[in-house]
């Protein structure tokens, strides 16, 4: 077996990135190795020879990145594709398959908000504010059922929803957030202010990122999670959000079936989160300064309950990564 010299690291490393998967019932790996390295890579074999180069860096990721492969997203067929491009490269460059195949199988649920049949609804002071799905927020779950809803959920603003104690950092001290709402800022509170002593200043940490800020959200137990979005800190427009928020959402499937994370995650724009503060007698501009402070401590959103139904379809599929 070859050494698992850089060239070779780079392409595993690639592979690895493009998460790539297939449906139950696919082509065999040598069937789908010669048809889809054939069609998208004119054939050709990759060089065993040198090292890591931008060239053959940007062979790879324009052959992945083409319509041909669809996204890549995994259970499609464009998933499908880049398995078997990666795994035919594998197999070109002298690697022996791991058990005698370079797959590994996943459990995957894919699940599909019903816009009609959902809502995302806060009540403040006697006004109600129904949030429109894609152009206002966009909201999943990570539950596994049909239905998910809670109602009247108080609603509370947690700076950058961080607890990192190697910073001596806790957006959650002294208020106890289970059943609530919890509203986050994104990236993490280095970048704002762009000092280089908190966090790590301008470049973002994995506290910065939102999958953080929704894992953390479910360990303090809170019913909700929304993100206001803003385009420099998240470094993506809506857009981005919006179209990788609505339609199929997969994910591996859970021991607890999603039980242990928060009811509704999703994002909200900053146009009305701003409004929302503002019906909480807060201004969002000082909170975020404050958030952006050591020692900055949750704010209730005084007034503010919200409430939601997501109605859902749920599909499990399997997906396989190259390993």
């Amino acid at each position: 077996m070859p050494r698992f010299g850089t060239r070779y690291a780079a392409l595993a490393l690639l592979g690895f990135a493009v998460s790539c998967g297939g449906p139950a019932g696919a082509p065999s790996v040598d069937e789908a190795v010669l048809s889809a390295v054939a069609a998208a890579d004119g054939g050709t074999s990759a060089s065993l020879k040198g090292d890591i180069t931008p060239e053959g860096l940007a062979r790879h990721i324009s052959v992945l990145a083409s319509d041909e492969f669809e996204g890549r997203a995994p259970t499609t067929p464009g998933g499908e594709k880049t398995r078997a491009y990666i795994a035919g490269e594998f197999k070109r460059m002298g690697f022996e398959p791991v058990g005698g195949s370079y797959f590994q199988t996943a459990e995957m649920v894919e699940t599909t908000v019903d816009p009609a049949a959902s809502f995302l609804r806060i009540d403040a002071g006697g006004e109600t504010r129904n949030l429109a799905y894609k152009t206002d927020a966009v909201w999943a779950t990570k539950r596994v059922r049909p239905e998910v809803a809670f109602d009247a959920s108080d609603m509370v603003f947690v700076g950058y929803g961080v607890v990192a104690p190697e910073y001596q950092w806790n957006d959650y001290e002294g208020l106890d957030v289970k059943g609530k709402t919890v509203v986050i800022l994104v990236n993490d509170p280095g970048f704002l202010t762009k000092d280089d002593t908190l966090f790590s200043g301008q470049a973002m940490t994995y506290y910065g990122r939102w999958t953080y800020k929704f894992e953390e959200a479910a360990r303090q137990g809170a019913t909700a999670a929304l993100i206001i979005h803003e385009d420099i800190p998240a470094a993506y427009g809506w857009g981005v959000v919006e179209g990788s928020w609505t339609g199929e959402q997969s994910d591996l499937v859970r021991p607890d079936a999603g039980a242990s994370r928060a009811k509704l995650e999703g994002w909200i724009q900053l146009n009305h989160a701003t409004e929302l503060f503002k019906a909480a007698g807060l201004d969002i501009d000082r909170m975020r300064a404050a958030a952006n402070k050591r020692g900055f401590k949750p704010v209730p959103m005084t007034g503010l309950k919200a409430s939601a139904t997501i109605n859902q379809t749920i599909d499990f599929k399997e997906s396989r990564n190259v390993i």
